[in-house]
């Protein structure tokens, strides 16, 4: 039998470390002023009942844009473990009644250009949206994820065409470890199976396992 997908991607006392909020409004609407509050979470149970209410901020959030360059980047530090850093962007659909820039606008914030991609922060419920997420791993020398922290800035949500992320998926490649992953048994039956913790998760664990197999080679040369 295959395990979860979250046993495949964490190990047992995996930590993360994911916005404490509960509501969008909270998150993309008071806390751009007062700041975001981060709550923790360990073992497989704990983070996955985190990452749910952290994914259930974006609805149906399509998580699999990774930024590439710079793609991954891996560093061995002491103990066996590697530290990876990367970055990829959220595209999900604005299910809320309220605009950030409008109820909860910085000073400065209404005179904003767009970016180019039919950008702006003065959005309205039912808009696609976007935001870009940094993410921090620690992971043990077989790739599984010891620790994950996502860092992003609640205020750097913008609106987004759909005919520009059609664009952009249809042009965008992954890495062959990844592709090879997603086509092989066990990989079909982990994106189906990747429900509400999301595909993010099972991208990012899967590219970094990779990642971590060519160090580890490298090192062991």
């Amino acid at each position: 039998l295959i395990p979860p997908l979250p046993l495949r991607v964490f190990a047992p006392d995996a930590e993360v470390v994911l916005p404490q909020a509960l509501t969008a409004s909270q998150l993309f609407g008071i806390e751009r002023l007062t700041g975001i509050e981060l709550e923790a979470a360990a073992g497989v149970v704990g983070l996955s009942q985190l990452f749910l209410r952290w994914l259930a901020l974006m609805p149906e959030g399509d998580h699999e844009h990774p930024i590439d360059p710079p793609g991954l980047t891996v560093m061995r530090i002491s103990g066996g473990r590697y530290r990876v850093t990367g970055a990829h962007r959220v595209v999900w659909r604005w299910m809320n009644k309220f605009s950030p820039a409008s109820e909860f606008g910085l000073p400065g914030e209404a005179d904003e250009e767009g970016d180019g991609d039919g950008g702006g922060t003065d959005f309205d419920f039912g808009d696609l949206v976007t935001m870009t997420i940094v993410d921090v791993f620690e992971t043990d020398s077989d790739g599984m994820l010891l620790s994950y922290c996502p860092t992003f800035d609640n205020r750097s949500v913008r609106r987004t065409q759909e005919a520009v992320e059609r664009i952009r998926r249809g042009t965008r490649q992954i890495g062959d470890g990844v592709r090879a992953f997603a086509k092989s048994p066990a990989g079909r039956t982990a994106t189906a199976a990747a429900g509400g913790l999301g595909k993010m998760a099972l991208m990012a664990g899967s590219m970094v396992r990779h990642r971590i197999e060519e160090e580890v080679a490298r090192h062991g040369a």
